[in-house]
């Protein structure tokens, strides 16, 4: 069984984005839990989206749909955020880029899905692209 790590932009653009851009997102999201893959979020990913909200009663829905969505969010710790800043250095990405990568990394995850191609510059981790074209 594959894990899959969601990231920021991706999780955005299934809150954001256009009806067909959610469709796409969604139907892709489906298929993999059909096929009994898990679904993961960083809690840095996860705060930042709902930091961003500013109505309470959509971000308790943000929670509970990716509650549902996710087998778990997952943590950094403390002693992690030395390892951020080294690949932060390393790839010269931004911090959350770097966040992201860790995450998937420290916790064994075997994908990173994302709707850029912002992860390609390393080989750290396998990564599954939804490039979203134009309506």
């Amino acid at each position: 069984m594959k894990n899959y790590l969601l990231t920021k932009d991706l999780l955005l653009e299934l809150l954001q984005g256009s009806k067909s851009q959610k469709e796409k997102i969604s139907l892709k999201l489906e298929d993999l839990l059909q096929k009994n893959k898990s679904l993961f979020i960083s809690m840095n990913t996860l705060n930042n989206i709902l930091n961003n909200e500013p109505d309470i009663e959509k971000r308790k829905l943000i929670y509970q749909n990716t509650k549902s969505l996710c087998e778990k969010i997952l943590l950094l710790d403390n002693n992690d955020l030395p390892l951020v800043f080294g690949f932060q250095s390393q790839f010269k990405i931004n911090h959350e880029t770097a966040m992201e990568l860790l995450i998937a990394q420290k916790h064994e995850l075997d994908c990173i899905l994302d709707i850029s191609e912002k992860f390609q510059f390393q080989k750290i981790i396998s990564v599954v692209s939804l490039i979203l074209e134009g309506e």
